[in-house]
């Protein structure tokens, strides 16, 4: 898988779908096959051929795309009662900036895909560029500084004495609605 030098004329770029690990653990799998290596066979467009690039887009709860891979063969026809067709995929690499459904809509408004992301799809070129940078960005941190710290305390100490923190370093996707968290909540938890 080469860098960010974009898709390229030839290459072209495929969104393939996977379910959650309630649904059928295409969530773990991709987090498995990026860490261990190795091949999968992916339900897949009936075109997909070697040098095709992949994102993976994983269904509810996540609803974002969270990693890419490649194709390394030609799909071929499924078997009865499994996807119509299936290509061996590997090179899998979990996305440094996962981007969620509503980073997508408000990035590319006019993408059909879109509106309904259950089927899988070859990212229209004039996407393709832009929607591969985006997803090659690195992640934001966000600093929460805060007053009356106990600096260097004990997180759990701090909480438990209802203090509050300042500095901390809080790593998040783009798009993570800080503003949900309440006070209250587990920080320890938070911070991984």
């Amino acid at each position: 898988m080469s860098g960010l030098g974009g898709v390229g004329m030839k290459a072209r770029l495929l969104i393939l779908i996977g379910g959650s690990d309630e649904e059928n653990g295409d969530f773990s799998l991709v987090h498995r096959r990026a860490q261990q290596g190795g091949t999968v066979n992916w339900s897949s467009l009936k075109d997909s051929r070697p040098g095709d690039r992949v994102l993976i887009y994983i269904q509810r709860p996540h609803s974002a795309l969270i990693a890419k891979a490649d194709v390394l063969a030609r799909a071929v026809k499924g078997k009865p009662n499994d996807y119509a067709y299936r290509a061996k995929i590997g090179r899998f690499e979990l996305l440094p900036n996962r981007v969620g459904i509503d980073t997508l809509r408000k990035r590319f408004p006019r993408w059909a895909w879109l509106r309904l992301p259950r089927g899988k799809a070859v990212v229209p070129a004039r996407y393709a560029d832009k929607l591969w940078q985006l997803v090659h960005q690195n992640r934001s941190s966000v600093q929460i500084l805060i007053s009356n710290s106990g600096y260097g305390q004990d997180l759990t100490g701090l909480e438990a004495r209802n203090r509050r923190m300042t500095n901390v370093v809080c790593p998040c996707d783009i798009g993570q609605d800080l503003a949900r968290l309440s006070p209250s909540q587990s920080l320890p938890s938070l911070m991984g």
